[in-house]
């Protein structure tokens, strides 16, 4: 689970990784130089272009690898982030589905409270 909101300089955007869906007693993955990924920034500082469509990087936290990125809100609600090298036509687009629900401090998601948001259009009943 990703939250995507302003950066500290109040223009551009990033996004940290809040929630980790985890078996129970699993440990928390960490990133390619061993710390926790629970609170990793994966979208580096992304700016607006060309209306709704906003253009930045995206790290993967398992390899340290960055792509160029862009995303935008589609026409479904989703968010439609598209990860590449070089030019958008070499890359590839990823759908990720707005989660309301509540995050917990420990970065664990329930799996079940994953199922009832999808069933409730992206927002969790508590």
């Amino acid at each position: 689970m990703v939250r995507i909101a302003r950066c500290h300089d109040g223009k551009a955007l990033c996004g940290r990784i809040v929630g980790i869906m985890l078996d129970s007693g699993a440990r928390m993955p960490v990133d390619w130089q061993g710390r926790p990924q629970c609170g990793f920034e994966l979208i580096r500082p992304s700016v607006r272009r060309n209306g709704e469509l906003w253009r930045g990087r995206i790290v993967n936290p398992r390899n340290g690898n960055r792509y160029h990125a862009q995303f935008r809100v589609d026409r479904a609600g989703q968010l439609a982030l598209r990860g590449y090298i070089g030019l958008p036509i070499f890359g590839e687009t990823r759908h990720w589905m707005r989660y309301d629900g509540q995050v917990p401090d420990s970065c664990r998601i329930d799996q079940t409270q994953i199922a009832a948001a999808g069933r409730n259009g992206g927002r969790a009943r508590e």
